[in-house]
């Protein structure tokens, strides 16, 4: 299993990021609080999430 990942809000490309850095600690204590169930439970949404969207079309020749 991969480690939780938190893109937080800094520097120039910080707009792209979803969490401010001002609520850090609250954040990090709700990632390292969670159940390991509800973090594998996340990580597989976002998969069938992936495998369910569009599909590339005319991307296959590059």
């Amino acid at each position: 299993m991969p480690p939780p990942v938190v893109a937080f809000a800094l520097g120039s490309l910080g707009f792209l990021t979803p969490h401010s850095f001002e609520k850090y600690r609250e954040l990090l204590n709700k990632v390292f609080d969670a159940p390991v169930e509800d973090v594998l439970k996340a990580n597989d949404e976002e998969k069938s999430k992936l495998d369910s969207g569009p599909a590339r079309s005319g991307l296959s020749g590059i």
